[in-house]
């Protein structure tokens, strides 16, 4: 099993709910198509203490992952762990994970102000 989020860096911290596409890969060796489940969580809470005060940072909408760029203040990354299960009829699991983060810093999504982001 493998998960990859697209995009994996929000930017601006604009504090809007942008859309994920995750892309899932998860097989079983008996043929059958397993059951696929995801869970997301945030290094950060989701009551909206995040700098914009906004609630529901994590939102599931139709089978589509939402998450909110915005971080709490600007000394840290604010990361977001999105987890997925693969179950089988026999009941065996994988999991697999990937992230998507909103920056601190310019310079780690290449921006040439190398100076903490002013919101």
């Amino acid at each position: 099993m493998s998960v990859g989020a697209s995009p994996s860096v929000l930017w601006p911290p604009n504090h809007k709910l942008q859309p994920i596409t995750l892309g899932i890969s998860a097989s079983d060796n008996c043929g059958a198509q397993p059951t696929v489940s995801c869970s997301a969580v945030s290094n950060e809470p989701s009551n909206g203490t995040g700098d914009g005060n906004t609630n529901a940072d994590i939102v599931w909408q139709s089978g589509q992952l939402l998450l909110r760029a915005e971080r709490k203040g600007n000394a840290t990354d604010r990361v977001y762990t999105i987890t997925c299960t693969a179950r089988d009829a026999s009941g065996n699991a994988s999991t697999a994970s990937t992230t998507v983060t909103v920056p601190a810093r310019r310079e780690v999504i290449g921006v040439r102000d190398w100076g903490l982001v002013k919101d």
